[in-house]
């Protein structure tokens, strides 16, 4: 007899179930196993947006963030449970990822560490393709999940842990944004600048503003451009990079969202930079946008960008 859409909903989540338990109860094994060890660490604690400033967010970018460095002894239960924070307070943005990076320099038990983290890896990637499986917009997966717990962060649940097999010598810490496109049909962007002519930015006068949107407008009916591109710097997120003592081995960078496990170190805690807290006006000052060979500036100032074929 064929199982019933129902029948199989019933089937995935109690899959779920025993998954999701699963990785909890591993995470909670590794973290008693490092902590044991008194171990080498470093670790940055972000400030969490708040419910109250998500929409300003959203809508115009993260301004600041406070960071503050967890290195001392009674700290590090507080790094290593990043592993494990799948829940958030009320009062903090769901919209938001949470990120608390950082490294951990494991001293002994190396092989049952790197096979904790391979079986709780495994069960995240079996997890999300459970949840992806038969669901293929993102509103039916996050219901799904957030049938079996409402306040789970999904992010989080379905991030690997990292772990670093090969000696480190060198790790850098910083910052970086992803600009966010608005994708804008010809049709589309011809009605928006009718609605943005209206509303004049302080930083401009009526002159220079109606100067742009006319560009814009000639731009726009010119038949250059499949579509148009309006940018916007909405998140801002950490990136962890690292300097192995090998030679050969290529530098890793990546997102930093969760503390690395060093699980090759022979001569102990790298040496590392530190997360400065982190300014929108400071990144503004340095960041610059490559554009691919489809695509070309209209106007830099609104970060509008024109979309000359489709790739």
């Amino acid at each position: 007899m064929a199982v019933t859409a129902k029948e199989k909903t019933k089937q995935d989540r109690d899959m779920a179930r025993q998954l999701i338990t699963s990785i909890k109860e591993n995470i909670h094994d590794l973290i008693d196993i490092i902590s044991a060890q008194n171990p080498d660490y470093v670790a940055f604690e972000i400030e969490e947006i708040l419910r109250v400033n998500e929409a300003k967010c959203m809508n115009g970018g993260i301004e600041s963030l406070e960071v503050n460095m967890l290195d001392e002894w009674h700290h590090c239960n507080r790094a290593l449970n990043a592993w494990g924070k799948f829940h958030k307070g009320y009062e903090i943005s769901p919209i938001f990822n949470f990120r608390l990076p950082g490294c951990v320099t494991i001293k002994c038990d190396h092989e049952k560490i790197a096979e904790l983290v391979r079986i709780i890896n495994t069960d995240k990637l079996a997890l999300h393709s459970l949840v992806k499986e038969g669901r293929d917009h993102n509103i039916a997966r996050s219901e799904f999940i957030h049938s079996i717990d409402a306040s789970i962060i999904t992010e989080q649940l379905y991030r690997e842990i990292s772990l670093i097999s090969d000696e480190v010598k060198t790790v850098w810490f910083n910052w970086a944004t992803r600009n966010t496109p608005k994708i804008f049909t010809i049709t589309e962007f011809e009605k928006h600048i009718k609605t943005k002519r209206k509303k004049v930015p302080v930083e401009y006068s009526d002159t220079q503003w109606n100067l742009k949107m006319a560009h814009l407008e000639k731009e726009c009916s010119s038949g250059k451009y499949v579509s148009i591109h309006r940018f916007k710097r909405r998140q801002a997120f950490p990136v962890i990079e690292l300097n192995f003592v090998a030679k050969g081995i290529k530098r890793h960078q990546r997102t930093a969202s969760t503390p690395y496990i060093l699980n090759g170190q022979i001569n102990g805690m790298p040496s590392f930079t530190q997360l400065k807290s982190y300014s929108k006006a400071d990144m503004f000052k340095s960041e610059s946008i490559t554009l691919p060979d489809n695509k070309v500036w209209i106007d830099e100032d609104l970060k509008i960008i024109g979309v000359l074929y489709y790739v």
